[in-house]
């Protein structure tokens, strides 16, 4: 049988902040601490 977690945060910052965080690799790595990149387009990468 599945089950479904749902889980809410409300982050101290304004939506366009956080867009920015979120898709700029080095504030996202600061606020996350794992690295990460960005493909240029959708889908998954190969």
């Amino acid at each position: 049988m599945s089950r479904n977690v749902i889980l809410a945060v409300s982050l101290p910052a304004t939506p366009d902040r956080l867009f920015d965080m979120y898709l700029d690799p080095q504030k996202h790595a600061a606020f996350t601490g794992a690295p990460f990149t960005l493909e240029p387009h959708s889908g998954e990468t190969s």
